[in-house]
């Protein structure tokens, strides 16, 4: 990692398609993200993910306390690139 800057996210996708769209919107400016990585001094090679949790079955309101869950835990919203505690 080049700053060590972290962001947690939810997905009902495969995780594979999810970090791919996050890294096709790098140079497009689509999200906070992705104009982290448009930064001076990274690349969208600079990118790099992996899954915290799989939740099997989880609804709408499972999967968003479990992201506030890893949001919190790992302060995210202070000491990295999330924006807000959840996402809609």
């Amino acid at each position: 990692m080049k700053c060590d800057l972290q962001y947690v996210g939810k997905t009902k996708s495969e995780f594979k398609t999810r970090m791919n769209s996050h890294r096709a919107g790098i140079g497009k400016g689509q999200s906070a993200l992705a104009r982290h990585f448009e930064g001076p001094g990274h690349t969208s090679r600079d990118f790099s993910c992996f899954a915290i949790e799989l939740v099997r079955g989880g609804d709408v309101f499972t999967l968003g306390a479990r992201e506030r869950l890893w949001i919190d835990k790992m302060d995210t919203v202070m000491n990295g690139l999330n924006t807000n505690r959840t996402h809609k």
